[in-house]
């Protein structure tokens, strides 16, 4: 698959490359943290003359890193790569909350400044807990979406190099910027892989990873504030939605429910800037989806 440079948000990063902290990039499934990283790695080598060995990354999605999947043995593991690389090394973890207490392998790495560290994660908790007891103030954080419209219209020029500006725009604003979606030639044999990015991170990111059991009950609720994007809504027509499809939710499990996709970065919350006294207590923000697309499929 061909890859998008992502330019916009490497130069983000770019300055931070050397200051010792440590680079925590968050963000929706599937939205190229991963490749980013490669990215990143190549940009290092580039700007800061550092060679190709002194990189390791590892992806804890990776069924052949099970045996490194608690704190202690990553941690020597990385030792043992950094005790053999002459150079100062630089080590990235993706989807790093899958490791047992990795918190406290962060830690240490950071504490004995063994290496520039760079790690990924699918939600916004990543901070939390352990974290952010013993790492206040040691990290940046960087928040990675889906192809913005210039990213789309480059993905789409490698398949077909004469596509009208116009065309290209209109598909953007149908199908959205997931990357995985933009290289299919038909963007409509795409709905199918947008269908099955939404439903893997609703019943993996959200439910199995926040005990949820009725899954069917927050796809509903998620596919209605799809449908409600760019509105304010309400935790009471919500309610009323959901009885009107036979289904019964207490309000706190509701709340509960829509705070799970913003954690997890299927949406944001817009609060309302006009609210005063007791009404800064009323639930009633505007929620966007990080992807249109998903509307759509």
């Amino acid at each position: 698959m061909p890859i998008i440079n992502r330019a916009a948000i490497i130069d983000q990063i770019r300055p931070y490359y050397t200051d010792g902290l440590i680079k925590v990039i968050t963000g929706l499934r599937r939205t190229g943290k991963s490749t980013l990283l490669g990215l990143i790695a190549a940009d290092m080598q580039l700007h800061l003359n550092r060679p190709k060995n002194s990189f390791l990354q590892l992806n804890f999605e990776d069924f052949g890193l099970r045996n490194l999947k608690n704190a202690q043995a990553l941690h020597e593991y990385i030792e043992a790569f950094v005790s053999r690389t002459p150079n100062r090394a630089t080590v990235m973890l993706d989807e790093i909350q899958t490791v047992e207490d990795w918190e406290d392998c962060i830690n240490s790495l950071r504490a004995r400044n063994l290496c520039d560290i760079f790690i990924t994660g699918s939600n916004s908790k990543l901070l939390s807990g352990e974290l952010a007891t013993h790492l206040a103030g040691r990290t940046l954080q960087f928040e990675v979406f889906p192809f913005s419209f210039a990213e789309f219209r480059d993905s789409r020029l490698l398949i077909d190099s004469a596509e009208p500006l116009s065309k290209t725009w209109q598909d953007f604003l149908t199908w959205g910027g997931m990357p995985g979606l933009s290289l299919y030639p038909n963007l409509e044999a795409g709905r199918l892989y947008l269908r099955d990015a939404f439903e893997s991170i609703v019943l993996r990111d959200v439910a199995q990873r926040c005990g949820i059991r009725q899954s069917a009950v927050l796809e509903e609720l998620f596919a209605y504030l799809l449908e409600q994007a760019g509105h304010r809504i309400s935790a009471a027509s919500i309610e009323k939605y959901l009885k009107s499809q036979k289904i019964s939710l207490s309000r706190d499990a509701l709340l509960d429910y829509i705070k799970a996709g913003i954690d997890a970065f299927v949406f944001h919350r817009l609060e309302s800037t006009d609210a005063k006294g007791k009404r800064i207590f009323v639930f009633q923000p505007k929620m966007y989806a990080c992807d249109h697309g998903f509307r759509e499929a």
